[in-house]
């Protein structure tokens, strides 16, 4: 109560109180990507998604090797961006929106996604998109892959991610985004 008035506001910061705000906040919040490829983001972030590493710990798989590239286990730092096949798929995401850097393990570029989601602009906007988008694609194909031994390229699954962020973006980003494309 302030001033003997009853506020809903000041009561329901009561109730919920004080809460230490996460870092990654940025980039699944306020993002235009699909619900689903959030959803599996915040899966990847919290490193609660079913990859082989952790499946081989629980004993649900014998064999943990990336069903990418074969070399190496399967866990989130390798599947997204440290994997060849993978790290081609970000590359030709950074080429398009004009970031000249080198793909790193999952941590290193949230990281970097989370330095360039402080800024507010549409090149930024669309960056937190297509992270999202790339998450999700690769997880579905990865899953594709396992299931029904079916495996797209990095090229037809950047068009898919590039297809999926222009048609849920906003008219000012799909603006830049054309503008980027050409």
């Amino acid at each position: 109560m302030k001033n003997d008035q009853f506020s809903i506001n000041l009561m329901y910061k009561k109730l919920c109180g004080d809460f230490p705000k996460v870092p990654w906040r940025r980039v699944t919040c306020n993002n235009y990507a699909t619900p689903k490829s959030l959803f599996i983001l915040w899966l990847v972030i919290l490193k609660r998604i079913p990859t082989l590493d952790r499946l081989l710990k629980w004993s649900i798989v014998t064999c943990d090797s990336c069903l990418y590239c074969n070399t190496t286990s399967e866990s989130v730092e390798h599947l997204f961006f440290e994997c060849g096949f993978t790290s081609q798929v970000w590359q030709r995401v950074l080429t398009l929106l004009q970031f000249s850097k080198v793909p790193a393990g999952f941590h290193d570029e949230l990281e970097w996604i989370l330095k360039c989601s402080k800024k507010n602009g549409a090149r930024q906007k669309l960056l937190v998109m297509f992270f999202a988008e790339a998450v999700y694609s690769i997880w579905l194909n990865r899953n594709d892959k396992l299931y029904n031994q079916h495996c797209r390229t990095p090229a037809e699954l950047f068009k898919d991610i590039q297809f999926r962020v222009a048609a849920r973006c906003p008219s000012d980003l799909c603006t830049k985004l054309l503008d980027l494309s050409c």
